[in-house]
C-alpha cells in the first residue's frame, strides 16, 4: 500500500508540475505545449487522486489499484511520445 501512495504523490506531482509550467516546458513554446499540458496535468492529478483515493479506502481491491496503475503509465508514455515529438 505505501508503493502506491507514493507513486500517486509522484504522478500527482508530474501532473502539477505540468499545470504550474504550461508556458515553458523544456524549451518548447507556450502554443507548441499549453493544450498538451493542460490536459495530461489535469488527467495525471486525477489519476492520482484516484490512486490514493483506492490505495486507502479499497486496499483489499486490487485491481482497482492495478487500473489506475495502468492508466497512469499510459498517459505519462503518451506524453513522452507527445512531447519528444515536439521536440525533434
Amino acid at each position: 500500500m505505501m508503493i502506491e501512495i507514493l507513486f500517486a504523490i509522484l504522478v500527482g506531482g508530474i501532473g502539477i508540475y505540468l499545470l504550474r509550467h504550461q508556458s515553458n516546458f523544456l524549451g518548447l513554446s507556450a502554443n507548441q505545449i499549453q493544450k498538451t499540458a493542460h490536459f495530461y496535468g489535469w488527467a495525471l492529478l486525477m489519476v492520482a487522486v484516484g490512486l490514493l483515493i483506492s490505495a486507502i479506502f479499497f486496499a483489499n481491491v486490487v485491481w482497482l489499484m492495478t487500473i489506475f496503475l495502468i492508466l497512469s503509465m499510459a498517459l505519462t508514455m503518451i506524453l513522452a511520445v507527445i512531447i519528444s515529438s515536439k521536440l525533434f
